[in-house]
């Protein structure tokens, strides 16, 4: 279970940091 759940939070947090470099990239191309 623990393995599962530090993979699971990697995860998240991967998304979570992509969103941010996208939200990032949208505010300077504007």
């Amino acid at each position: 279970m623990s393995v599962i759940e530090t993979s699971d939070s990697c995860r998240m947090r991967y998304i979570h940091e992509g969103l941010l470099s996208m939200k990032y990239l949208s505010w300077r191309r504007r």
